[in-house]
Order: structure tokens, then C-alpha cells, then sequence
């Protein structure tokens, strides 16, 4: 009987220490070292053509996306959806900005973030304008 509660309360402690571990790991950020570079109309063109090696490429990666923006939003959450436009309006890249930053159509700005796939516009999240 106390080799069956010396297993139990290791194993408590051993998997508590696994989800305090896990609980308190650091969240990576849009500022984080270095990151891919290409423009924003070059991302969706990739995306267009070859949808799986894109995915390969740039799939949960930080990226850094330069491009015109075509328009601001705000999601459900409150948090700023800045779409940067390839060269029709219809789609392009949308990115979630962590922080609300100021930022105006018909602007150039680079922003910084991790890639999470491409629906009808590749999407960009946790993301930071780090050039206005």
C-alpha cells in the first residue's frame, strides 16, 4: 500500500511540474528575431499557385509582409485586421495586429506576424506593424 501511494503522489508531482511547465512557457512574439521577408502580393501569389508547399514554407512561421493597405477592420475580439491588397481589391493579405496601431488606406507598411494559412486571403496573426 506505500509503494501504490509513493507511485501516486510522484506522479502527481511529476505531472504537475509537466503542466506548470507547459502553463507558464513563453508565448512567441511578432518582435522575435529574424523573420521571412516578401512582399504581400508575392505571399497570396504563392498561395494561389501551389497552396500545399506555401504551407511548407510558411505555415506557423513568422513572416514580414510589406504591402499597400486596402483596408482596417475590427474583429469580434476589438483587435485591429489590417488587409494589405495585391492588385485588385478583391483579396489579399489579412493581418491581426496584436496592439492597436494606427494605420491609413492607401498606405505603405510592413508588418510582422505568424503566418496561419490562407482561406480566401492568406492570414497573418499575432501580428505588429513594425514600419509605418
Amino acid at each position: 500500500m506505500k509503494v501504490l501511494i509513493s507511485f501516486l503522489v510522484i506522479t502527481l508531482i511529476v505531472v504537475s511540474a509537466i503542466g506548470y511547465n507547459f502553463y507558464t512557457k513563453k508565448h512567441r512574439s511578432a518582435l522575435d528575431g529574424p523573420s521571412l521577408v516578401i512582399s504581400a502580393v508575392d505571399l497570396f501569389y504563392q498561395f494561389e499557385a501551389d497552396e500545399k508547399a506555401s504551407n511548407e514554407r510558411y505555415l506557423d512561421k513568422l513572416i514580414e509582409v510589406t504591402g499597400q493597405v486596402g483596408g482596417v477592420l475590427k474583429n469580434q475580439d476589438g483587435k485591429h485586421i489590417v488587409i494589405l491588397k495585391r492588385q485588385d481589391d478583391l483579396f489579399g493579405v489579412s493581418c491581426t495586429l496584436e496592439h492597436a496601431q494606427s494605420v491609413h488606406v492607401g498606405s505603405t507598411v510592413t508588418v510582422r506576424g505568424f503566418c496561419m494559412g490562407y482561406l480566401s486571403d492568406v492570414v497573418i496573426g499575432r501580428a505588429e506593424v513594425i514600419n509605418n
